[in-house]
C-alpha cells in the first residue's frame, strides 16, 4: 500500500536525519489514520461492498502495524531505536513521578570495534552486531528494553530496577559475553555505564550520567562497569 512503501523508502535512507524520521513518522501516521476515518465512515453508510472494505480495514490496520515496526526498529539488529526510547523513557519517567517507580539505565559499547571493521570487513562487523544484541536480549527479562544507540553503542532500560541491581545485570551481561565465541570466530569485551533514574532529572540528564559512566569504564581500560 502507499503509505508502507512510503515508510518502507524512509527507512531505506541511509543518511536520514533521527530528526526526520520522527516527522516522516508523524506524516505518515496523520495520514493513516485520515484514511481509515473515511474507510469507517464509508464502511457504517452503506453495506453493499461490506466484505470488501471490512477487508480494507484490516489491511489498513494491518498497515499501520507494519508501519509502527517500522518505524521503532532499527534495520540491522530489529532492537528498538531511538524514536522508541523517547517513547518509552517519557513513560516511565512519567510513572516514577507519579507512583514513585524507578528505573535504571545501562550504557553499553564494545569494546575496539573498529578493529574488527577493519580486520574481517562491514559485513562481518553487521553480523556480529546482530549477535550482540540477541546475546542482550537472551540475558534480560521481558519487561526490559534494548535499544541500538548508535554504531556499536547499545542502551538498555531496566525499569523497578536500582542501580545495585542494574550494575548486576551488567556484571552478568559483561560475563556472557566473555563466554561467547561469536560467529564462532571472535571475543568480544564491552563496557558498561551505569545510573539509576533520581526524580527531577530529565532525559537528557539521566542519559548524560549513564554515558559519563561509560567514559569512565573505557578511560579505565575497558571491559568494565562504571
Amino acid at each position: 500500500m502507499e503509505i508502507l512503501n512510503h515508510a518502507k523508502q524512509i527507512l531505506k535512507d541511509e543518511q536520514i536525519t533521527f530528526e526526520k524520521l520522527k516527522e516522516e513518522y508523524k506524516y505518515l501516521i496523520e495520514k493513516y489514520e485520515k484514511l481509515l476515518k473515511e474507510v469507517v465512515k464509508i464502511t457504517n453508510i452503506s453495506d453493499i461492498q461490506g466484505n470488501y472494505l471490512h477487508k480494507l480495514k484490516d489491511e489498513l490496520l494491518i498497515s499501520n502495524k507494519k508501519l509502527k515496526n517500522l518505524s521503532e526498529r532499527d534495520k540491522l539488529t530489529n532492537l528498538y531505536n531511538r524514536l522508541k526510547f523517547d517513547k518509552v523513557i517519557s513513560q516511565e519517567i512519567e510513572y516514577a513521578k507519579r507512583y514513585n517507580r524507578i528505573f535504571s539505565l545501562v550504557l553499553c559499547d564494545i569494546d575496539y570495534f573498529k578493529n574488527i571493521n577493519d580486520t574481517y570487513g562491514h559485513n562481518f562487523g553487521d553480523e556480529v552486531l546482530v549477535a550482540f544484541s540477541k546475546l542482550l536480549i537472551q540475558n534480560l527479562r521481558k519487561i526490559d528494553y534494548v535499544f541500538r544507540w548508535g554504531g556499536d553503542e547499545f542502551i538498555i532500560l531496566l525499569p523497578e530496577t536500582n542501580k545495585f541491581e542494574a550494575h548486576k545485570v551488567a556484571e552478568k551481561l559483561k560475563r556472557k559475553i566473555l563466554q561467547d565465541k561469536f560467529l564462532k570466530k571472535i571475543n568480544l569485551t564491552a563496557s558498561f555505564g551505569v545510573e539509576e533514574y533520581k526524580k527531577g532529572l530529565s532525559i537528557d540528564e539521566v542519559i548524560e550520567l549513564a554515558d559519563k559512566a561509560l567514559y569512565k569504564s573505557k578511560e579505565n581500560g575497558r571491559n568494565m562497569i562504571s
